[in-house]
């Protein structure tokens, strides 16, 4: 599991590349740029979560992250 607080970089991202950079592209969307972009996600609480394949419930309910319900 990858829990993003923060303008993710590309390459920080625990997804093969292209999935990275349709990622990338989709958080863009709303905005005109990607300085808008950041501005809001430095203003805003933003988080991106990645799970992989071996990430459970449990683990989630035991990580410490704010409940995503």
């Amino acid at each position: 599991m990858q829990y993003i607080d923060h303008w993710p970089v590309i390459t920080e991202l625990t997804l093969p590349k292209t999935v990275a950079q349709d990622l990338y592209r989709h958080l863009l969307l709303p905005f005109d740029n990607e300085v808008s972009a950041k501005e809001f996600w430095e203003e805003a609480p933003c988080t991106v979560i990645i799970l992989n394949d071996t990430d459970s419930i449990e683990q989630l309910k035991h990580s410490g992250l704010p409940s995503l319900c």
